[in-house]
């Protein structure tokens, strides 16, 4: 049964007190059959992905490289985004991280640095500013909005919701399959009321209630990663240009409600997939 693929790296979790049900988890495999177009883009270092007003806004990170950029679809996807354009580029000092956005505000996390940035954004992406920042404990990873609610991961099981006007912890869940823990829980994106989230340095992307934890959907996308040319990264964004495996992994995830489209793509990838009504 696949479910024996996540419970192999699930074995060292803890065991929780309570069980979430397995008995309609849903479970996916994405590989090249099923892209609706590869998108080329300039590698970078993504820890972040959404869509706004029809664009995709992805946040990079890495000392140095980390920033917010808008990538402008186009209908020939041999021939790329017609746009990658820089809105925002972060201190040397920050490690950008997650991102997500509410209402007219962006939101960016940092790695270690322990601050949150809120940018203004509108409908023209140009006008992207800093407004207000705010200070949390511990790692930033992944971050997602949720209702009016800003939910964040730290790495760990746990996924925290924060209120996004102080950002104060209002509550948090540790998520699970069955009586698992699923640790390394980085990049998030809420679909249809899952809040989807990719493993860190696994080819697998799962779905979770946001008010249990319980995992009711699990996409194995490793035909995927292994299809993924990488010599086409000719200038790699890793630490003292000595790459690891952890500079390719999958690493960003986004959904475009109008399009049904699922998009994927990861650190230093050289191009954005997506996927059409792979959810039901």
């Amino acid at each position: 049964m696949k479910i024996a693929t996540l419970l192999l790296f699930l074995m060292t979790s803890k065991s929780f007190s309570s069980t979430c049900d397995l008995a309609n988890l849903q479970w996916i495999d994405l590989g090249t059959e099923q892209v609706a177009k590869k998108i080329p883009k300039k590698n970078r270092y993504t820890q972040g992905l959404v869509v706004h007003h029809n664009e995709l806004v992805e946040g990079s990170g890495h000392w140095g490289f980390s920033g917010i950029y808008q990538l402008t679809d186009n209908i020939k996807e041999k021939d790329g985004f017609t746009q990658e354009k820089q809105l925002y580029k972060n201190d040397s000092h920050h490690f950008g991280e997650g991102i997500a956005v509410i209402g007219d505000s962006l939101f960016q996390l940092t790695w270690r640095s322990g601050v949150a940035f809120k940018y203004s954004i509108g409908e023209n992406l140009s006008d992207l500013k800093v407004v207000d920042e705010f200070r949390y404990d511990g790692e930033g990873w992944g971050l997602a909005s949720f209702k009016d609610r800003l939910i964040m991961s730290d790495g760990s099981s746990m996924v925290r919701f924060i209120d996004p006007n102080d950002f104060s912890e209002v509550n948090s869940v540790i998520v699970r399959l069955g009586e698992q823990e699923v640790s390394n829980l980085n990049e998030l994106e809420e679909v249809n009321g899952q809040v989807f989230a990719n493993i860190y340095g696994n080819n697998v992307i799962v779905g979770f209630e946001p008010n249990t934890g319980c995992v009711k959907t699990v996409i194995d996308v490793t035909n995927l990663v292994e299809s993924v040319d990488f010599k086409e990264v000719k200038k790699p964004v890793c630490y003292l240009k000595i790459c690891q495996q952890d500079d390719f992994v999958l690493n960003g995830i986004a959904y475009d409600e109008d399009k049904k489209e699922f998009y994927i793509t990861g650190k230093n990838w050289p191009a954005v997939y997506t996927f059409a009504d792979i959810l039901n």
